[in-house]
């Protein structure tokens, strides 16, 4: 028989999940609502399914989930690549990333500061300070003061400073030069609880042509399943029209990367506007990515470490000696759209097997 000590912990578990489950409950339902009226703006004006296309779709979602064919309708009308797997970005985002990544380690474990320690085996932007909880490290994790923080930087021409923790779509970022001065540097290290300050990374030469401003970084997702690491689908995420960032949710384009590493013919905006060439006048397949062989070898061997994230998206950039560096791990609502309208649905072959398992004794 359970004493009171017991008792009462039971008791305390099912009365947070319960709380928890309501909180989750709900922000999926606000997002929901939110992609939903997303979609149906973007689609108007867009010409109707076929009654056939639509048939397909729901034979084939009919075991698993009942759907609407909307969010097909918006990746087939835009690369005229017509199947029947693609992922409802609603679904993606409050059922199936949610099934493979652990929210509640995420929020922990998300932290660009300490990649240092979880990836020490792969090369990364080098580290001038770290800022967590608002405490004052270098690189090495000595805990230093406000004035050896300023002198660290200051020994730099210039810096990227960006918040460690939920920086989602290049939001917060800041780049700083000496000229902006030490006052200005005091004012942004204030601002934020958790930040981390890097060299700037020189990219690589064919990387650099296709728009310099911004570091042009390479999306790759990636799942574990089967007792492997899979990977996905991977994007070139590029800058426009001198932009210092080249995520798509800031104005930036992306296109897909084939197998050789080559890029393909078109590019896509996240709101799934064509682009033939780059706004700056490159032509996208005539760009091979340095050494993607390397990008997918460092994306398996850092993901085997995160086995409570099952579906990760890794940003990597090409250094100018072709090495792949870890720039960032999204370890939840890493985005499916980008990859579905330059590669077609997210999953692939393993799509059944994905349903199956997210779905399993849910209908």
């Amino acid at each position: 028989m359970a004493n009171n000590g017991e008792t009462f912990y039971k008791a305390k578990k099912a009365f947070n999940s319960f709380f928890t489950n309501i909180e989750v409950h709900s922000a999926n339902a606000a997002m929901k609502i939110r992609l939903n009226r997303q979609v149906n703006w973007l689609l108007k004006g867009a010409e109707p399914m076929s009654s056939s296309y639509k048939k397909e779709i729901r034979t084939f979602w009919r075991p698993y989930k009942k759907i609407s064919t909307k969010y097909h309708q918006f990746y087939s009308t835009k690369n005229e690549i017509y199947d029947v797997k693609y992922v409802p970005s609603d679904l993606y985002y409050t059922v199936i990333d949610q099934h493979f990544n652990n929210r509640k380690y995420g929020w922990g474990v998300n932290d660009k500061n300490y990649y240092s320690l979880y990836f020490p085996h792969v090369k990364q932007p080098k580290v001038v300070i770290r800022k967590i909880n608002g405490i004052l490290y270098d690189a090495n994790y000595h805990i230093i003061s406000n004035k050896k923080a300023s002198k660290l930087c200051d020994e730099n021409k210039k810096l990227i400073i960006k918040p460690a923790t939920e920086s989602g779509g290049g939001r917060g970022i800041v780049f700083w030069t000496q000229n902006d001065g030490t006052e200005k540097l005091k004012e942004i290290l204030k601002e934020g609880t958790n930040l981390i300050v890097q060299h700037i990374i020189q990219q690589h030469k064919d990387l650099a042509t296709v728009h310099p401003n911004s570091v042009n970084t390479i999306r790759v997702m990636s799942l574990i399943m089967n007792n492997e690491v899979n990977i996905l689908s991977s994007v070139l995420r590029m800058g426009v029209d001198g932009s210092k960032v080249d995520n798509a949710s800031m104005g930036g384009i992306t296109c897909g990367v084939l197998e050789t590493g080559q890029l393909k013919s078109v590019a896509y905006s996240l709101n799934g506007d064509k682009y033939e060439q780059h706004p700056q006048g490159s032509n996208f397949s005539s760009h091979i990515i340095p050494n993607y062989d390397k990008v997918k070898k460092l994306v398996k061997t850092c993901h085997e470490r995160m086995g409570h994230f099952r579906l990760v998206s890794w940003d990597i950039a090409i250094s100018q000696n072709g090495e792949p560096v870890l720039i960032e791990a999204n370890l939840r609502n890493g985005g499916c759209v980008s990859h579905q309208f330059n590669n077609g649905p997210l999953f692939g072959n393993l799509t059944s097997q994905v349903l199956e398992e997210v779905f399993e004794g849910k209908n």
